[in-house]
């Protein structure tokens, strides 16, 4: 786990945190390798969200868990998966989880109203 991070992140980014290192670490895993960070919002500097490279070589590949959702590079076609009472941050984390020791990166698919608007 990240030293003192979840005394900047909220409770959901500091729920997907904890729950994605708690994985790691049963599976063996340095979580280190997945280049774990916390970022401020591009847009609304007051928010912290928790990062990690889900291809450890690859930059593209980034997520970010903030309070309202989880967030993919815009390689990865600029979609979020939203933190809801059904799918709560910890089930992100296991998303997350699964892609990290398949080596099976998540890429949302676009959503269908902005391939709407970009054509």
């Amino acid at each position: 786990m990240m030293a003192n991070s979840n005394q900047e992140l909220g409770k959901n980014a500091a729920s997907f945190e904890q729950h994605l290192s708690a994985g790691l670490q049963v599976a063996e895993r340095e979580i280190t390798d997945y280049h774990p960070m916390l970022v401020r919002h591009i847009e609304d500097k007051s928010k912290i969200g928790f990062a990690l490279l889900q291809e450890p070589d690859d930059p593209d590949s980034i997520c970010i868990c903030f309070e309202d959702a989880l967030h993919f590079d815009p390689s990865f076609n600029s979609v979020s998966m939203p933190i809801t009472e059904d799918q709560p941050a910890s089930l992100l984390a296991t998303l997350i989880l699964a892609a990290l020791l398949t080596g099976e990166a998540i890429a949302p698919p676009k959503c269908p109203h902005c391939e709407e608007e970009d054509d």
